[in-house]
């Protein structure tokens, strides 16, 4: 899991961060994304490319 520290998230300010990882994963295994607004004031568009 990035970031690997549980309860940890990425915070955008304004800005599209690419946030780097390299997990090893097998095929068939499922990838998952945990995505929170804590800007309840604003909408944003949250995208999760995997390659």
């Amino acid at each position: 899991m990035a970031p690997s520290e549980i309860d940890t998230y990425i915070s955008l300010n304004d800005a599209t961060p690419v946030f780097p990882t390299n997990e090893p994963i097998e095929k068939g295994e499922h990838l998952w994304a945990e995505i929170q607004n804590a800007d309840g004031g604003n909408p944003h568009s949250i995208a999760v490319i995997a390659t």
